[in-house]
């Protein structure tokens, strides 16, 4: 069970904890803890939500400020694991952000007001929030949008009916024979011949 949102920063407990483990290099101790004491001033922002998200938002804090080098950010990364999971003994996963009851279900308001401030938190653009709220049905989200084509090739049925619906000698269709198509039969709307067809 992760307790985190409730405890306070065990400072000389954790440099205790660091000087008796082997478990960082001796000297950097009161670097890791002034990185956790800063993580614990900063948290009260993000009071809403589990240590590993606030660790992601801290982190996003430090790699916008411009005087803390990269080296330095990924020192205050660890220093926060190593206190949460070695020290408290807290879980390295995260938890779901969707509570689900006994019969499957889980409120969808909750989970879209989570979603939203998460996104929020992230900075992602109002854009996305309206787009990740509106999918709608989930069916043709996953699917794309089909477009209906017309077929290539006519059966001869819908071919005698397409040519039927010409009369006369001049039709678009008489002009094939100049263009070396000499077997087009084109039958009037009778059935019979149409005169000048080719045959």
């Amino acid at each position: 069970m992760d307790t985190s949102r409730d405890i306070r920063f065990q400072d000389a407990s954790f440099a205790e904890f660091l000087l008796k483990s082997s478990i960082v290099k001796p000297g950097s101790e009161p670097h890791l803890v002034r990185w956790v004491g800063l993580f614990f001033r900063l948290r009260c922002k993000w009071q809403n939500y589990l240590w590993h998200e606030q660790l992601e938002f801290f982190l996003g804090h430090l790699k916008n400020e411009r005087i803390i080098p990269r080296w330095q950010v990924v020192q205050a990364e660890q220093a926060v694991r190593l206190y949460f999971v070695h020290f408290l003994g807290s879980s390295t996963e995260p938890k779901s952000l969707v509570e689900i009851d006994e019969q499957g279900m889980f409120d969808t308001a909750s989970s879209l007001q989570q979603l939203v401030t998460t996104l929020r938190l992230k900075r992602y653009a109002r854009r996305t929030e309206k787009i990740r709220r509106d999918i709608g049905d989930m069916k043709e989200a996953l699917r794309g949008q089909q477009r209906r084509r017309l077929p290539v090739v006519l059966l001869v049925s819908e071919t005698q009916r397409l040519l039927g619906q010409f009369e006369g000698t001049v039709s678009p269709l008489d002009r094939l024979g100049d263009h070396g198509c000499s077997s087009v039969a084109v039958s009037g709307s009778q059935g019979k011949p149409a005169e000048g067809s080719a045959d």
